[in-house]
């Protein structure tokens, strides 16, 4: 991905600046990708490495492609609707295009859901887009909910009720702190914990 694909360019054109945002973006959206397929069983059986390496390339570049292009949106304040649309079409987009090697032979709600919204907060801590309507959901997140929640694992959520479900008991925690900005204080508390 290049600032010249990405609408999130930097504000300041010079040459360096957008090599500092390109090096930026790719950064965010690898480690976005690796969060989102790295714990969870996303591709279906192969018979060869060579197969599942293939595989693996195709589904990282399809779903890097399809993020930066949503994202391009959020440059703007995105409402619930429409984020929950993006992440449709995300999957969508994804299954479309790889799912005949991926398990279930779709990408997983939950695995979209952490990807793009992972990728989202990046950018958002970049102040490269405004706050984002959803938070990632995952083990820390799901930590902090109800007990009823609790034995959801993110890798699992498969379609859009079983995420709103988690969104909605998320907003209960969280109160009148925006998603966002109550998953990156907890998420920042447990990472604090973890380098004491």
């Amino acid at each position: 991905m290049t600032a010249a694909t990405n609408a999130t360019e930097p504000a300041i054109g010079n040459k360096t600046n957008t090599l500092k945002w390109d090096f930026l973006d790719i950064v965010f959206l690898s480690n976005a990708i690796a969060a989102a397929l790295g714990r969870n069983k996303t591709y279906a059986p192969t018979r060869t490495q060579q197969e599942r390496d293939k595989n693996g390339e195709t589904l990282r570049r399809d779903l890097s492609s399809a993020m930066v292009e949503l994202a391009a949106k959020y440059k703007v304040p995105v409402s619930e609707a429409e984020h929950r649309a993006n992440l449709s079409a995300l999957g969508k987009r994804v299954t479309e295009k790889c799912g005949s090697f991926l398990e279930g032979e779709h990408l997983r709600r939950g695995a979209a859901q952490k990807a793009f919204n992972l990728y989202l907060k990046f950018l958002w801590c970049a102040c490269r887009i405004p706050t984002p309507p959803h938070c990632t959901i995952d083990s820390t997140v799901i930590g902090k909910l109800p007990s009823e929640c609790q034995n959801c694992a993110w890798t699992q959520i498969d379609s859009e009720e079983e995420y709103l479900k988690i969104i909605e008991a998320a907003r209960q925690v969280a109160g009148s702190e925006p998603l966002a900005e109550w998953e990156l204080r907890e998420a920042m508390d447990v990472m604090r914990r973890g380098i004491r």
